[in-house]
C-alpha cells in the first residue's frame, strides 16, 4: 500500500463520517444545507477586488439591478445578459426600482455631493437628478409618489415624484445607513446609530427602538405586521401594531448586514460576515428563518469567508440573490437549497 493510498482511504473515511454527521444534525434540527460543496455557478458582474453594494429586482422579476464599485448594470434574467450599463464614478452605493417598474433610482457617489440619478426604464434615459449629501440608501414609497434618501450627510430627504420637489428633510446625529417604508406608506424606518420610526406625512418622530450599529439591515414584513433589524449576530423583531418585541432570530456567528422578508412574509433571510475589530470573518453564510416560530430552516455556506453586503428575494419568492466582497452575485433556490443559475 502506498502512503498516498493510505491517506486517501483515511481521508475518505473521515469525509464520509462528517457527511453522515451533518445529515443527521440536519435531520434533527430541521436545517437544510446546500448540496453544493463549492460556490456553484455564480454570475460575475465586475472585476477582481470590487464590492457589490446593492441588489434590486425589478417588480416583474425579469431584471436585476446591481451596484458594484463605480458601475450600475442591469441584467436580464434568466438570459444573463446586460441590457444597460452606466458608469457612475467614483462609486454607486444604492439602487431602487419604483413600485411600477417605470423608474430606477441610483445613488451616485461624487467628491462633494452624491446626487441621485433617476432613469426611465423604458429608454434608460436620465429623467431627473436629485441632490443630496452622502447617499448610502434610497427607497420608494409603496405608491411610487415619494422617494427618500439618506447617508453620510446625517439626513434623510424626501421628494415628491416624478417632479422631484423636496418635501422635507430629517436630521440625524450620525450617518444613515438604511431606510425603509412600511407597506402602507405611512411610516419610514431609519437606521443610523439608532433605529427610528417617522411619520411620513409630516416627518414627526414616532418612536426610537434603541441603539444600533451603523451597518446592518432593516425590513418590514410584506403585511406590515412586523418590523425587523439586524443587531450584531441577531435579527430583532417587533410586532408593528404596538412595537412589542418578538423573539429574536439567532444562530449567526458574525454581524448580520443583509436582511429581507420573503414576498409571502413566511421567511426571513439574513447574511453578513462583518467581524468585530481585530477578529477575522468567521461566518459569511446565508440563513433563513421561519417567521412563525423563529426556527432556522435553511442555511447556505459562505464563499471563502467573503462578507455579504446585499441580499434580496426574487418577486416570486423562489430565489435569493446575494452579493458582497467578491466580483460575483449568487443565486440560491429556496426549494432545493442549491445555488442556481438564473
Amino acid at each position: 500500500m502506498t502512503v498516498g493510498g493510505f491517506f486517501a482511504r483515511r481521508t475518505w473515511r473521515v469525509t464520509a463520517t462528517l457527511v453522515l454527521l451533518c445529515a443527521l444534525l440536519g435531520a434533527v434540527w430541521g436545517i437544510r444545507a446546500s448540496r453544493n460543496d463549492g460556490p456553484g455557478t455564480p454570475l460575475r458582474v465586475c472585476g477582481e477586488g470590487c464590492i457589490v453594494q446593492w441588489l434590486a429586482w425589478s417588480p416583474d422579476g425579469q431584471l436585476l439591478a446591481i451596484a458594484a464599485n463605480e458601475e450600475l448594470t442591469i441584467w436580464a434574467l434568466p438570459e444573463r445578459r446586460v441590457v444597460f450599463r452606466q458608469a457612475l464614478s467614483p462609486a454607486v452605493l444604492a439602487v431602487a426600482w419604483s413600485p411600477d417598474g417605470r423608474f430606477l433610482a441610483a445613488a451616485n457617489v461624487r467628491s462633494e455631493r452624491m446626487p441621485i440619478v433617476v432613469l426611465d426604464t423604458a429608454t434608460w434615459s436620465e429623467v431627473r437628478q436629485l441632490n443630496s449629501e452622502g447617499v448610502r440608501t434610497i427607497a420608494w414609497s409603496p405608491d411610487g409618489r415619494t422617494l427618500a434618501a439618506g447617508g453620510d450627510g446625517r439626513s434623510v430627504r424626501l421628494w415628491a415624484m416624478p417632479d422631484g420637489k423636496l418635501l422635507y428633510m430629517l436630521s440625524f446625529s450620525s450617518l444613515v445607513y438604511r431606510i425603509a417604508f412600511s407597506p402602507d406608506g405611512q411610516t419610514l424606518a431609519s437606521r443610523s446609530d439608532r433605529l427610528s420610526l417617522w411619520r411620513v406625512s409630516d416627518g414627526t418622530l414616532l418612536r426610537e427602538l434603541g441603539r444600533a450599529d451603523y451597518y446592518g439591515g432593516i425590513a418590514f414584513s410584506p403585511s406590515g405586521d412586523e418590523f425587523a433589524a439586524t443587531i450584531g449576530p441577531e435579527v430583532r423583531r417587533w410586532r408593528f401594531s404596538d412595537l412589542v418585541a418578538l423573539p429574536s432570530l439567532t444562530g449567526y456567528s458574525d454581524m448580520l448586514v443583509g436582511l429581507a422578508y420573503s414576498p409571502d412574509g413566511r421567511t426571513i433571510a439574513g447574511g453578513g460576515g462583518l467581524a468585530a475589530e481585530g477578529i477575522g470573518i468567521r461566518d459569511s453564510s446565508v440563513r433563513l428563518w421561519r417567521v412563525a416560530d423563529g426556527v432556522l430552516v435553511q442555511m447556505w455556506p459562505g464563499t471563502d469567508k467573503k462578507m455579504i453586503v446585499a441580499l434580496a428575494f426574487s418577486p416570486d419568492g423562489r430565489t435569493v440573490v446575494t452579493g458582497g466582497y467578491e466580483p460575483f452575485v449568487r443565486f440560491w433556490a429556496l426549494d432545493t437549497a442549491d445555488e442556481v443559475t438564473r
